[in-house]
């Protein structure tokens, strides 16, 4: 069986649709682009989206462009169900625009443009038009901005997105300068993740060098794609980037990155991140505590009893408050008890107290009974906290 898999920020949900309607406008009279030097890829569709037995077959029928453009109509057109609670359709309409435009980029992007879809981003034309970039950029960046001119609109915004993602397949320094490009927006930093993936295959330094040239005042965009970048990268990688995340000027910049190796590495070897983490160098902004934690949150998850005993290791270490909290946040429904003496071991009263409050509410509603006991006779918490866990849950 074949699958669609596909980048979720694309797959907008709650896409409605007019019913009763043509989905086609009447083609607008458009001036015909030249200097096309079209390579033919022969219906290929993207890696990234495969198609189910069914369509398979089908699309393997189609030859001409209008083939194509009856077989979309055809199942677009289908109102037995509503389309945004058909995910099936909906990656079949998918797959036969991603092959139309690989067939006929041009011809795919301007039926598609004219959808009468009432939201601003179109999947249907995004993936067409990701195929035409990938086969004649130029020719779909000057019809783009031809079809879309305020750069501020959010259509444009997320049709450049697809033009990123066609580029960094056989351009991605090309589609770098398009990203940058761009205002800042949640499609600059859904297109970002395009590029994250072909930056990393050719290796961390390749990556982080590019990680740097993103604007600086796009702060959100920075966090993304430095968060996001890591998962792209062995953990060999990894272990090999402490000197680059020290040498970053921007605080933000190296919390985010180191946070984002700490989390990746955990996920793959817990001991060996939690290793690596433990000897961090100290500093005064919380970089190596929050990495600590974002260690211990993911070994919480896969050996609760092991992460708990292991805060005992480490009693009166402010370093590893934010842990001592990760672990708790995970082992809650594990041992109540135990993780209410574990908070107590948090050094900073603020946190530790906010961290009792937390975890209170989240037990209350489980074992309601065996909390409250639990809160009338502990001596953990202050009467303050006591009064408030057992006075305001009903």
């Amino acid at each position: 069986m074949r699958s669609v898999i596909l980048t979720s920020w694309i797959l907008i949900p709650g896409i409605s649709f007019f019913v009763g309607r043509s989905i086609f406008r009447e083609p607008e009279k458009t001036s015909e682009i030249v200097g096309s030097s079209r390579v033919v890829f022969e219906g290929r569709v993207s890696q990234d989206l495969t198609i189910r037995d069914p369509l398979y077959e089908r699309l393997q029928r189609l030859q001409g462009s209008n083939d194509y453009r009856d077989a979309f109509r055809g199942t677009f057109t289908d109102e037995n169900e509503p389309m945004e609670r058909d995910p099936i359709r909906h990656e079949e309409l998918l797959g036969i625009a991603d092959s139309w435009a690989a067939k006929y980029p041009q011809e795919a992007v301007e039926s598609l443009n004219q959808l009468q879809i009432p939201d601003a981003r179109n999947p249907y034309l995004f993936y067409a038009l990701a195929q035409w970039a990938q086969q004649e950029p130029e020719v779909a960046l000057a019809w783009l901005k031809k079809q879309f001119v305020d750069e501020k609109d959010v259509s444009r915004l997320y049709l450049t997105a697809g033009v990123i993602r066609g580029l960094a397949k056989t351009d991605p320094e090309r589609a770098f300068e398009e990203l940058l490009a761009m205002m800042p927006s949640p499609e600059r930093r859904g297109a970002v993740d395009f590029l994250l993936q072909v930056w990393a295959q050719e290796g961390g330094e390749n990556l982080t060098r590019h990680l740097e040239q993103l604007p600086a005042e796009d702060e959100r965009l920075r966090e993304a794609a430095f968060r996001k970048g890591m998962q792209y990268l062995p953990i060999e990688e990894l272990a090999s980037l402490n000197e680059w995340v020290e040498q970053l000027p921007n605080v933000n910049d190296r919390m985010t990155a180191q946070t984002a190796i700490a989390a990746q590495w955990a996920q793959r070897d817990s001991q060996a991140a939690l290793e690596w983490a433990a000897n961090l160098p100290e500093d005064e902004n919380g970089i190596r505590s929050e990495s600590l934690a974002q260690v211990a949150s993911y070994w919480a998850q896969q050996q609760p009893e092991a992460a708990l005993e292991w805060i005992d290791e480490h009693q009166g270490d402010p370093n590893y408050d934010r842990a001592i909290r990760s672990v708790a946040w995970n082992t809650v429904g594990y041992q109540h008890e135990a993780v209410f003496e574990k908070i107590a071991q948090i050094t900073d009263p603020e946190a530790r107290n906010r961290a009792f409050d937390q975890i209170g509410w989240m037990w209350l509603p489980e074992e309601p009974e065996e909390a409250r006991q639990f809160f009338k006779s502990t001596t953990l918490i202050s009467d303050k906290l006591r009064y408030e866990l057992l006075s305001n849950f009903y």
